[in-house]
């Protein structure tokens, strides 16, 4: 697995009205949806495959709560972050395949000092 270009194809996804980037950036514009932490399990596999679980995370304004909230919340719908995610299951080759395994949200979270409204996705993805 190309977990460069994991993180790369991710990254480069699109929905209208969101900023995707291939990892947290210092300075957050919302509407933003970031690839974060990678976690992998070396010594566990699903029929020969190795998986890492990506965290992805959608920052959202808290200027207006309400619509930053409702932003996020359509986000979660299976229509949303999810359907775009697992539109190519192989992120353009860089994996076998993926799914999108959940999605919790929104919340407040604080980066550098500042606080946004966010959600976060735990995708799984195989080698």
């Amino acid at each position: 697995m190309d977990l460069t270009g994991v993180r790369a194809a991710l990254g480069a996804l699109s929905i209208t009205g969101w900023d995707f980037r291939d990892s947290i950036p210092n300075v957050i514009y919302p509407p933003t949806v970031a690839v974060g932490r990678m976690r992998l399990d070396y010594n566990k596999a699903f029929g020969g495959l190795a998986y890492v679980d990506v965290t992805l995370h959608a920052f959202a304004s808290m200027a207006d709560n309400e619509q930053g909230q409702s932003d996020l919340l359509a986000l979660m719908e299976t229509d949303g972050l999810k359907a775009t995610v697992e539109a190519d299951k192989t992120l353009g080759g860089t994996c076998s395949t993926l799914n999108v395994e959940s999605s919790e949200g929104p919340g407040l979270v604080d980066v550098n000092g500042q606080q946004y409204w966010s959600s976060s996705w735990t995708v799984r993805v195989y080698g």
